[in-house]
């Protein structure tokens, strides 16, 4: 846990938060360098780079930077029995490796989307890119579950204590726990007994 002076914070959020942050810097930095790109080939700020695989660039970090943000977030809220320490390293190589691939494609004009291409790097490019963010889905999907598993016992124990458990479910159970039983009238006789 780290102490953030109002609350702590588990160490895992704080590193999932730390690198949504820095993710989305880069794409910034990419916003940045896709402008330079964009301009006239006549400018004396053109950077003569093929503006397609930069944007690229900046829009995978800043998806990757927003779900991070959102996971750490998560794990903040929720609150953690044990640290996801794999899901979490996961996360940090899975971004790494896809982050890393697009920025050598955008610096070479290659978007890291073909299959096939005539250069002989564009296959790994490929492989790296999708692979590493193959491994941040699957992180942020782990991380999400376990989120949702801590929160789904507190949801149960929420019911629990607002139903009864005596009472059938379904629309009978519902109206038996809205109206009283109804009253029992004595008969004549019965009362002189």
């Amino acid at each position: 846990m780290i102490y953030t002076g109002a609350m702590q914070l588990p160490k895992s959020a704080v590193d999932v938060i730390r690198l949504g942050v820095v993710t989305l810097m880069a794409a910034a930095a990419a916003s940045v360098w896709e402008l330079f790109a964009l301009q006239a080939p006549g400018s004396p700020v053109h950077i003569g780079m093929l503006p397609g695989p930069i944007a690229a660039l900046r829009e995978l970090c800043t998806v990757l930077g927003l779900l991070q943000l959102g996971a750490g977030s998560l794990l903040a809220w929720t609150g953690l029995e044990r640290e996801p320490r794999v899901a979490v390293a996961l996360l940090h190589i899975g971004t790494l490796l896809a982050v890393v691939a697009q920025l050598y494609g955008a610096a070479l004009g290659m978007s890291g989307i073909q299959l096939l291409d005539l250069r002989p790097d564009a296959l790994p490019l490929f492989i790296v890119r999708q692979g590493g963010l193959g491994l941040a889905v699957l992180a942020l999907l782990a991380l999400g579950r376990g989120a949702l598993q801590r929160l789904a016992p507190h949801a149960g124990a929420r019911a629990a204590t607002t139903r009864p458990s005596a009472s059938p479910p379904g629309r009978a159970g519902m109206a038996a726990e809205r109206d009283p039983p109804p009253s029992r009238q004595l008969d004549p006789e019965e009362r002189g007994h």
